[in-house]
């Protein structure tokens, strides 16, 4: 019986000193992956939206079952809006529709390079070389997945780059080696009472991306909160006691 007691009293005392974490709207990053093929598009969960970024012309474009709608700009846009997703910048956006070359970049799946040959981003200009992405509508404490590419043909291997920066930062870049094809990333994050999501994207020499997808997927098994587990401890406790009263007093 006092072997019981001190157990349950242990317990009490680790889940009280367990911190409380609350739900924020950091994500959280895997690591950089380089671009392989059709099974990089992420089909987990379900899918709010996804996008092939680029100038005037580009198409929409099926990967791995995922829609990615075009979504273009020019070059006197600082802001475009589709549906739930805006992206602004504080000066005006760049576009190239034919980015991608080499061997590894085409034996990717036609529809895959469509995703890869447009891209869009910032000019650097008085205001800096920030792209934001905006999304509105999340349902707080939901969780979502967030993926996004860069891929451009370069000299240099490992010159281009972007960071995404929403708490915690990543950075991808646009030829990640000498096969001549970048990466994308996928991070993950609970929508905070807000119902608001914001992604900044910076660059060297300029940010771009060539496309990005939402997607809510379930949330994790939950954890009984501090609070609660310390108040079955205390039960457990009770329980221990009434019984071991019982057992002495029929003695």
């Amino acid at each position: 019986m006092r072997r019981f007691i001190a157990c349950a009293l242990g317990v009490s005392a680790l889940v009280m000193a367990m911190p409380v974490f609350a739900n924020a709207s950091s994500i959280t990053w895997g690591a950089p992956t380089g671009i392989s093929g059709d099974t990089d598009v992420s089909t987990s969960g379900t899918l709010v939206g996804a996008f092939n970024m680029g100038g005037v012309g580009i198409g929409s474009t099926t990967v791995n079952g995922v829609l990615f709608s075009a979504l273009a700009v020019t070059t006197s846009d600082s802001s475009v809006t589709s549906g739930n997703f805006t992206l602004t910048t504080p000066f005006v956006f760049a576009s190239n529709n034919n980015v991608g070359a080499g061997p590894a970049f085409l034996a990717l799946s036609p529809s895959y390079r469509t995703l890869l040959r447009s891209e869009f981003g910032s000019i650097p200009g008085p205001g800096g070389a920030t792209t934001t992405l905006t999304i509105n509508a999340l349902a707080p404490g939901s969780v979502y997945q967030f993926e996004w590419w860069l891929n451009a043909q370069t000299a240099d291997p490992g010159i281009e780059r972007t960071t995404a920066t929403a708490g915690n930062s990543v950075t991808l870049l646009a030829t990640a080696n000498i096969a001549g094809i970048g990466q994308f990333a996928i991070g993950t994050f609970t929508a905070d009472a807000t119902g608001i999501e914001t992604i900044s994207f910076d660059g060297l020499p300029q940010n771009f991306l060539n496309g990005f997808q939402l997607r809510e997927i379930p949330a994790p098994a939950a954890v009984p909160e501090p609070a609660t587990l310390a108040l079955l401890g205390t039960g457990l406790i009770g329980v221990g006691t009434r019984r071991w009263r019982n057992r002495r007093q029929r003695s």
